[in-house]
């Protein structure tokens, strides 16, 4: 994992011994959030930071073949070792704070039906900025997308090609 990932991790901790330092996670401006419920946010974080396309800010990786594969709440379910709920409520948290952005694309299939695809989940700028980590998240996204165009040229495909998605 990057430094700043882990490094915003080990920030990200913080709110959960001291929950008034993130105003924003807090669901009542009066009352505390729950430690079950800070202890979930912590837990999906650094779930998150571990799947994270730094070039990109979504959850998933690019890969020559499949272009970029988004991670499904599966995934995050079986890595974080917590409920499929208790994720999703950790989730609609960061989102409310926001710390994250979530989109579920649709698609129709040879029936005629919609479709629901893999949701595309990406950390805003603002969760980094958040933890003081602003100027050295743009500095890695820089690096990250270099390292993207160098392998896209090494393989002689275009960078739009690696970050499709299927």
């Amino acid at each position: 994992m990057p430094r700043i990932l882990s490094r915003a991790a080990e920030r990200a901790k913080a709110w959960y011994f001291h929950p008034k330092k993130c105003k924003l996670l807090q669901s009542h401006p009066h009352r505390k959030t729950r430690s079950e419920r800070r202890e979930a946010c912590q837990i999906v974080i650094e779930t998150i930071l571990s799947h994270l396309d730094l070039a990109s800010l979504c959850l998933g990786t690019p890969t020559l073949e499949n272009g970029f594969i988004d991670i499904d709440m599966r995934t995050i379910v079986r890595d974080s070792g917590i409920g499929q709920r208790r994720c999703e409520r950790a989730i609609a948290m960061l989102k409310e704070a926001g710390f994250m952005k979530v989109q579920q694309p649709r698609a129709i299939n040879d029936q005629g039906d919609y479709v629901g695809l893999r949701a595309i989940r990406v950390v805003t700028t603002l969760f980094f900025e958040f933890l003081n980590l602003g100027p050295m998240i743009q500095r890695e996204r820089a690096r990250a997308s270099s390292r993207l165009h160098r392998k896209a040229m090494k393989a002689h495909r275009k960078v739009s090609d690696l970050m499709r998605r299927m």
